[in-house]
């Protein structure tokens, strides 16, 4: 199963150049049982597959994003530091990290502190509040979160991803009507 993916990711990556994507995030989504084999030996196994993905999305000038997913829907990669100790040993330009705020908000102690901690290895950045609404309609604090950016002098793309996977068309019209106030929580 586990060869079947990354071939899977093999060829997204292979097929990027025909759609002009240069972006590709892999998460570690793994709801319900954790497998028999042991986190250490599991986290090698996706070190590895990491660094033959990293070398075909150089060949493609694609970047990959590994994105630490919260503990309700994975066992693995929880937060930011655990993300940055899989990749860096790997050294590979093409790799990086998402801080995504939403699941930042339920793994990580201080999330301002976690992007500053690992400032050199983040290469993207969603955006989302607490209930993994837009930002400003949850519990999250955003102005240390912009002020840490703006001391990594991050310049990479914001993105915003909220909703519910599979919900999120029904409800683009409102989305798209409050993502003024969203804005202006964040930036006015």
């Amino acid at each position: 199963m586990r060869r079947v993916r990354v071939r899977a990711h093999f060829d997204v990556i292979g097929n990027f150049e025909h759609f002009r994507g240069q972006l590709l995030s892999l998460g570690t989504k793994r709801r319900g049982r954790k497998p028999e084999i042991g986190v250490e030996l599991e986290l090698a196994l996706l070190g590895s597959q990491l660094e033959i993905l990293a070398e075909a999305a150089d060949r493609a000038k694609v970047q990959l994003f590994v994105e630490p997913v919260y503990g309700e829907e994975t066992h693995l990669l929880n937060r930011l530091d655990q993300a940055a100790s899989l990749i860096e040993p790997l050294g590979h330009d093409r790799l990086r990290i998402v801080a995504d705020l939403f699941h930042m908000s339920h793994e990580e102690s201080d999330s301002s502190t976690a992007i500053l901690e690992n400032r050199e290895h983040i290469g993207h950045v969603h955006l989302a509040d607490s209930n993994r609404k837009l930002p400003g309609q949850g519990e999250t604090d955003f102005k240390p979160i912009l002020i840490a950016l703006r001391e990594i002098r991050y310049g990479g793309w914001l993105s915003f991803e909220c909703g519910s996977p599979g919900q999120n068309q029904p409800q683009a019209d409102q989305y798209l009507a409050e993502l003024p106030a969203s804005l202006s929580s964040l930036f006015g």
